[in-house]
């Protein structure tokens, strides 16, 4: 993902903004399917989002469907990405904003996110770079709900999940 210097001299996320549409939901958010921190977390946004606007897809989907065009392997699994109808896609922190004002009662907090992009993105990386710690205090409950919700979304089966 690109980034430029922002006036107070940190690197701020950019965005990929590649021209066209795309046909689909509002957002697909590409994440890593065998992570369990990375799928319960998409399946709470899932849940969140009541009219449908998301659709998840892990990893080794979105090479076969064409959505990780443009990113090296290494480049797609550092963190996820929101890719909207048009083709742009947001990635890391810069996936904040777009997620959230996909759902409802969003619209504020993505305003929020957008007026702190660097550390908005700073906690994403934080957490990224302990999910796995933090994945085990996550309560068995919580991961079953999500992950319900994923297979839901996913039209009964296990929501694109490649494993």
């Amino acid at each position: 993902m690109a980034a430029r210097r922002s006036g107070n001299r940190r690197l701020v996320p950019m965005v990929d903004d590649r021209a066209g549409d795309c046909p689909g939901p509002e957002l697909t958010i590409l994440y890593d399917e065998g992570c369990g921190l990375c799928r319960t977390a998409v399946g709470l946004i899932v849940l969140l989002d009541r009219r449908g606007a998301m659709r998840p897809m892990g990893f080794e989907a979105a090479v076969r469907g064409g959505l990780a065009a443009g990113l090296e392997p290494a480049e797609l699994r550092r963190s996820w990405h929101a890719v909207d109808r048009r083709g742009r896609r947001f990635s890391g922190g810069a996936a904040v904003a777009p997620v959230l004002d996909a759902l409802p009662g969003g619209r504020l907090p993505a305003r929020l996110a957008r007026l702190a992009p660097g550390a908005v993105d700073r906690i994403y990386r934080a957490v990224a770079a302990r999910r796995s710690s933090l994945g085990r205090l996550v309560p068995a409950a919580v991961r079953d709900r999500a992950e319900h919700a994923l297979r839901r979304r996913a039209g009964g089966g296990d929501a694109q999940r490649d494993g």
